[in-house]
């Protein structure tokens, strides 16, 4: 069960999905609607933390078009596993494929018996049209024999959230 009490500092209040001792986490903190533009990219951006490091929180953000747990299939963020005390901000682009209103849920599916999950400063801004796009073909190779440096390859974008051919 989701409640509202301190973040877990005393100076803010987030939200805390509070565990069970035998059901897996399946509860949604499900946001007011927004209209939203087909084919705008969207950022959407949370912060989240685990109570403590000794218990795994698992974590999703979902979306649809009505305020209701069943139909909010789209995934934003994927399933991610939740590990440190400290916020870590996750961050995803949302596109949608149709104008209308959108209704964004944080989604607790942490195993039975873990602790405490706290989501905070949740936000969805129309993403600048001359970003680049995301890279893409991202490998990382690791140094030879445990050498404490990698080798990273990606591909550049070629276009701009918005569309637009990035000129080299």
């Amino acid at each position: 069960t989701f409640a509202a009490p301190s973040n877990g500092d005393n100076t803010t209040t987030a939200a805390r999905y509070t565990y069970h001792s035998t059901n897996a986490g399946d509860d949604y903190v499900v946001f007011p609607g927004l209209t939203l533009q087909a084919g705008v990219s969207y950022k959407v951006k949370i912060d989240v933390r685990a109570n403590s490091t000794f218990y795994a929180e698992r974590i999703e953000v979902v979306a649809g078009q009505v305020a209701k747990a069943s139909e909010l299939t789209t995934s934003v963020i994927e399933p991610t596993n939740v590990t440190t005390g400290t916020y870590e901000t996750y961050t995803a682009e949302f596109t949608p494929e149709a104008d209308g209103v959108y209704y964004f849920a944080i989604h607790a599916i942490s195993d039975a018996d873990m602790f405490y999950l706290y989501a905070d400063n949740f936000s969805v801004k129309e993403n600048n049209p001359n970003t680049p796009s995301a890279a893409t073909a991202f490998t990382a190779e690791a140094g030879e024999e445990g050498a404490l440096k990698a080798s990273l390859t990606f591909t550049l974008p070629s276009t701009t959230v918005g569309g637009a051919t990035i000129d080299e």
